[in-house]
């Protein structure tokens, strides 16, 4: 079957390789995130509709995660999903090489029971890309996740979207700004979310070096 999307992406490194590498399964694939590492190591996060890697697609779209060297090489593809659609969104990579992953999942993801429609997940692989743990949360309602940034102190904060009422916040209308803080262990710490009474959405998300919280959408 002829690929009807690719991931399409150029690599430029500090030894001055440059080029385009393309990739994908036989079905659609969609890069929407690439990070680097303190190697020069590239991760890259989106979704596959096919066997990317060698790997067997779980139903609809899966999340996937690939680590690529400063080359363009890879070194692994992780493929997890439900039997429904999920989208990895955003990824961060922290000092240890940890990787962290959010995005949207509509099915129960890695044991994890759906709550309702669209939700969001978090889920952290090591450095080989293995997963360590996975969490879904959301509402009886849409909810997505969009960004996610770390901490000095190895807090994750994911930025999105819910059409609910989160950890019982009201909701405004429409669709709300969720931010949501969690421990280094995935332990959830607060939600906050807020908006008008038409359509919000928090898609980025950065911390600077005294912590402070920037997000935007």
């Amino acid at each position: 079957m002829e690929s009807i999307y690719d991931l399409s992406l150029g690599f430029i490194t500090k030894s001055s390789f440059g080029g385009i590498k393309q990739f994908g399964s036989s079905f659609e694939d969609r890069g929407y995130k690439i990070v680097s590492d303190y190697n020069d190591n590239f991760y890259i996060t989106g979704y596959t509709k096919g066997n990317l890697n060698g790997n067997i697609n779980l139903g609809d779209s899966d999340v996937f995660i690939i680590k690529k060297n400063l080359h363009g090489i890879t070194q692994w593809t992780t493929q997890i999903g439900s039997p429904n659609l999920d989208e990895g969104k955003d990824l961060h990579v922290d000092s240890e090489g940890n990787i962290y992953v959010t995005g949207i999942t509509e099915g129960d993801f890695d044991n994890k029971t759906n709550l309702g429609d669209k939700d969001l997940f978090l889920f952290k692989l090591n450095n080989s890309g293995e997963i360590l743990w996975s969490k879904i949360i959301g509402t009886s309602s849409q909810d997505g996740g969009f960004g996610i940034e770390i901490d000095n102190s190895s807090n994750i904060f994911l930025i999105g979207e819910t059409f609910g009422e989160f950890d019982n916040n009201t909701h405004s209308g429409s669709s709300d700004l969720v931010l949501l803080k969690f421990d280094k262990q995935g332990e959830k710490v607060w939600t906050h979310q807020f908006g008008t009474s038409s359509w919000d959405l928090g898609e980025t998300i950065s911390i600077d070096s005294e912590n402070n919280i920037y997000i935007s959408g």
